[in-house]
């Protein structure tokens, strides 16, 4: 039976000991014996294979979650995009519609405008077609009153007739200066006094208004004078005009001869104008330098 013993203490240098009593000192060996001196290599410990075997599983692992995740991360990315695009889809088919709805919105709107400005004009119609209708009724109903009573008829065209004689001596005379004065006998005696070789009576044909010149109504003996001078009102001054004396019913009608030139003139009529003929005024057509 063979027996190891454990090396001496190896002395260090320096000649201080210590160390593992196993650990050879090689100052004593010889250079030769080096060489034959072996290492012994190693072992490994079983824990560092567990180590490198779990990390490189560990790596595996990460690897495979990252691919994984990257797979998913590009799925979810595609369904992104395609969701984008939906949206985008959608957002221009929302401002289509909005562009047409406001399109639609603007043409109501106009239409709106037109049919208030058509409520205007046919407000405006009805009104006028009420006031026609009106005037048609006072003037049917005096219309019926005159059938009704012949009399009455009579007795009005008799009224009109000498209302009528009693005005052919008479003219209207305008634009001679009032004598400013509060006094109505001074005015009127100033009044005589610029016709008192013609006029027989003078009668001021409205109320007085100081600062305002009124017509002066003047009466003659005969209707003769009152005749030559409408003949010959265009030898007066500017200022002043003279008119015959009319009644109501010849201011109307002379008004509806007026009515009646203008619609004419305004219907592309041309030298048209208003003339007497026998004391009616009518509605004669002469060449422009006939006017006069």
């Amino acid at each position: 039976m063979s027996l190891q013993r454990t090396p001496p203490q190896a002395t260090l240098t320096g000649g201080s000991g210590g160390g593992s009593g196993s650990l050879p000192n090689l100052i004593t060996y010889e250079e030769d014996s080096i060489d034959y001196i072996n290492t012994r290599k190693r072992k490994e410990r079983c824990e560092q294979e567990e180590y490198k075997n779990d990390i490189a599983s560990l790596r595996a692992d990460i690897m495979i979650y990252f691919k994984e995740m990257s797979k998913t991360q590009n799925e979810n990315l595609k369904i992104i995009r395609e969701e984008m695009r939906e949206i985008k889809d959608e957002i221009k088919a929302i401002k289509s519609v909005t562009e047409n709805f406001t399109q639609q919105l603007k043409e109501v709107n106009d239409d709106i405008k037109n049919i208030k400005l058509n409520n205007t004009t046919t407000q405006e119609k009805i009104c006028h077609l009420e006031k026609e209708i009106s005037q048609l009724k006072t003037k049917v109903n005096s219309d019926n009153l005159m059938a009704k009573s012949p009399l009455l008829k009579c007795e009005n065209l008799i009224q009109e007739l000498k209302d009528r004689s009693d005005r052919e001596n008479n003219i209207i005379i305008t634009g001679i200066p009032e004598k400013t004065d509060k006094h109505f006998n001074v005015r009127r005696i100033h009044d005589i006094e610029e016709f008192t070789k013609l006029a027989t009576s003078v009668i001021v044909d409205c109320k007085y208004v100081p600062g305002k010149n009124r017509p002066l109504k003047i009466s003659f003996n005969k209707n003769d004078t009152p005749k030559l001078l409408l003949q010959n009102r265009a030898k007066f001054p500017d200022t002043v005009k003279i008119y015959s004396d009319q009644t109501l019913t010849q201011k109307q009608y002379l008004q509806s001869v007026k009515e009646e030139l203008k619609k004419r003139l305004d219907e592309g009529e041309k030298d048209l104008i208003i003339k007497y003929i026998k004391g009616i005024p009518s509605i004669i057509e002469t060449k422009p330098n006939q006017k006069n």
